[in-house]
This record gives C-alpha cells, sequence and structure tokens, in this order.
C-alpha cells in the first residue's frame, strides 16, 4: 500500500483505485473542501478507472516511483485534513522528461498549497536526471506564479498558445 507524503502544511495522498471511483461516483466526504472534486480531478480519476478497465495494472504513486499515479493535495487542520485538489505527473517519464500538473478548488487558491505540492513533488525527482515541465493556459496568472516560485522558467508557447515551463 502506497503511503502518504506528510509535509508541514498539506498531505500528498495517492489516488488509489478506490478513491478514484469515489470521486467520479460523486460519492462525498466530510473531510472534502466543498468544491472539491474540481472538473480536473474527476477527469484524472475517470483516467485512473479507464485504465484499469482497460487491464492495466494500476499502482498508486510513491515516494520511491511518484509517477505512477496521481495524488490528493490535503490541507492539514487542527480536526485533522482536508481534500482541496490534486497533483501528480502526467505518466511516466519519456525521453528524460516528465510533466507536472496540478489544480487545487478555488475555495482554497491563493495559500500557497499549489506551490507546496509542486514542490514536494520535485524533491521526489529531485537527482534522478529528468526535466520537469509545465503547461498553463493563456491568462492563469496564477498557476504561473506557482510554477516561478518553484523554478520553473518559460521556455516556448505552443500553437495552441499554451505556455511551456521548465525547471531551470
Amino acid at each position: 500500500m502506497s503511503a502518504d507524503l506528510v509535509l508541514q502544511r498539506i498531505v500528498l495522498r495517492p489516488i488509489t483505485a478506490g478513491s478514484a471511483a469515489e470521486v467520479v461516483n460523486g460519492l462525498r466526504h466530510d473531510d472534502w473542501a466543498v468544491d472539491y472534486p474540481t472538473d480536473g480531478d474527476m477527469v484524472i480519476c475517470a483516467l485512473v478507472l479507464r485504465a484499469l478497465d482497460s487491464g492495466v495494472n494500476y499502482q498508486p504513486p510513491t515516494v520511491i516511483a511518484p509517477w505512477t499515479g496521481p495524488w490528493q493535495v490535503c490541507v492539514r487542520t487542527n480536526d485533522g485534513e482536508t481534500v482541496i485538489g490534486g497533483i501528480g505527473f502526467k505518466g511516466g517519464p519519456t525521453n528524460g522528461a516528465i510533466e507536472i500538473g496540478y489544480g487545487i478548488a478555488e475555495s482554497a487558491r491563493g495559500h500557497g498549497y499549489a506551490t507546496d505540492a509542486v514542490r514536494a513533488l520535485l524533491q521526489l525527482v529531485s537527482g534522478q536526471d529528468l526535466r520537469v515541465t509545465a503547461e498553463t493556459e493563456p491568462g492563469n496568472t496564477a498557476s504561473e506564479r506557482v510554477l516561478q516560485r518553484c523554478g520553473f522558467v518559460p521556455t516556448h508557447t505552443a500553437d495552441d498558445g499554451n505556455l511551456w515551463w521548465e525547471v531551470e
């Protein structure tokens, strides 16, 4: 079983087949933010279930192989934890590069939780000779600031107008 990655302000919890099914099937938990799951969380969890349905041997992410699946982002509180979003690598390393993606429920934005989560995943892959990339849509200045705080620099603009980033 995969273990949580416990940090000072947040916990990254591996999304299992069971937790993905809860998200997709609309099961609500008291420890979820009122606006969790986001549309992005729904898509990612549906992809996990689709992979399982196609016979893929899904393994939740671990600190040793953080790219094998998505993580829930949870805020640590005096009463426990509240799930506020998700983060993960979009597949395993390809040609020495790996792409990171993340999303935080609107009610929890502006507190640095995305920055904490991105830094945690960057730390897990540090020293593995991987280029870490990210993509932002035009006008997503909040996500751009997260990436800048985490050491990313813009590399190019794609044909669709999205901006690509890489850790320096």
